[in-house]
This record gives C-alpha cells, sequence and structure tokens, in this order.
C-alpha cells in the first residue's frame, strides 16, 4: 500500500514539474521586446533615427507604434512587440525635396506593373535609380515585394559583362538592403 502511494506521489511531482517548465517556456515566447531593444532593432533595420516609441497594448495583439526620421521623411512604424515583425509603415511627411530625378524609363524597359503603391515612400522611378547607383548596368526589371513584413524593391540589372544583379531597395526609406549577384 505504501509503495502505491509512493508511486502514485511520484507520478504527481513528475506532472507537477513538467507543467511547471512549460509554463516557463510559454511564459519566455510571450516576452514584450523592451523599448529600447525595439529602438535599436528598428534603427538597424532602417536607414534614419527613431524617436518617440509607445507600446500599444491590445488584448490579442500588443505592438509598438513609433516615429522614423529618415533623409526623405518621417514615417509611423507598427511593429509586433513580442517578434519585432514590422506590420506597417506610414508616411506622415515625405520630403520630395530628397527625391532623386531619373529619366523616364522607354516603354520597352517599363515595368508591367508600372504604378508605383501610392503609400510608399519613395516611387518605382527612385528604386531604379538608387539600384543604379550601387551596380553600373543596364535596368531590367522592378517587383515590388514584402521583405520581412515591410515593402521593398527588387530591381533586376544586368551589368556590362552580361552579370544578373538583384538589388532589393526599402520602398519607405531607399535602404539598400541587398545586392545578389546571379550565377
Amino acid at each position: 500500500m505504501n509503495r502505491k502511494k509512493g508511486l502514485l506521489l511520484g507520478v504527481v511531482l513528475v506532472a507537477l514539474a513538467v507543467l511547471g517548465v512549460s509554463q516557463l517556456v510559454v511564459g519566455k515566447e510571450k516576452e514584450i521586446i523592451p523599448a529600447e531593444e525595439m529602438k535599436k532593432m528598428l534603427e538597424s533595420r532602417y536607414a534614419g533615427e527613431v524617436g518617440l516609441i509607445t507600446l500599444v497594448e491590445n488584448g490579442s495583439q500588443d505592438l509598438y507604434s513609433s516615429t522614423l526620421q529618415g533623409s526623405n521623411g518621417v514615417y509611423q512604424i507598427g511593429t509586433d512587440a513580442y517578434s519585432g515583425q514590422v506590420l506597417h509603415i506610414i508616411p506622415l511627411k515625405v520630403d520630395r525635396a530628397q527625391e532623386t530625378q531619373v529619366e523616364e524609363p522607354t516603354k520597352s524597359e517599363q515595368p508591367p506593373h508600372a504604378q508605383a503603391d501610392q503609400s510608399a515612400g519613395i516611387s518605382l522611378d527612385q528604386a531604379r535609380a538608387i539600384a543604379l547607383q550601387q551596380v553600373e548596368g543596364r535596368f531590367e526589371s522592378i517587383e515590388v515585394e514584402e521583405v520581412n513584413g515591410a515593402l521593398a524593391y527588387e530591381v533586376e540589372l544586368e551589368t556590362p559583362d552580361h552579370q544578373e544583379v538583384k538589388v532589393q531597395v526599402d520602398a519607405y526609406t531607399g535602404m539598400v538592403l541587398s545586392v545578389v549577384w546571379e550565377d
């Protein structure tokens, strides 16, 4: 009889230990990223300075609302408070004087979806110009895509030695996210 009680007590203790460990793990997954850490994450991701950053608690989804002063304007950025994923970027004030002037592409160069997203901070032509500043070459095409929850332009170029290059440009700040040389 004592042996059965001891075995039962052991099973209960193991179950409680497993439950306690699982609660610790679940609790770790739901920790809100500190505001200063979120600010550093945003400043490393986007060219500019993050100003006001506020935690907005909304039952099902807590997020940070912050402002970013970039070289071509001011943006409001919403990020998930737990993962740091950018949920939205809204241009508040775009400085049109900072925009790059570029030649209009000819009809054959015009991408099929040449209408820029009106919420983007920079135009398709500006993204094209930024990419051509990074890599000497001939413009091939441009696409709008989502990268880590943020809008980006993927500009395809061909170098004078016929090598293809893809340049990703952040659609809001104009920052070059990557330059990939195709084999």
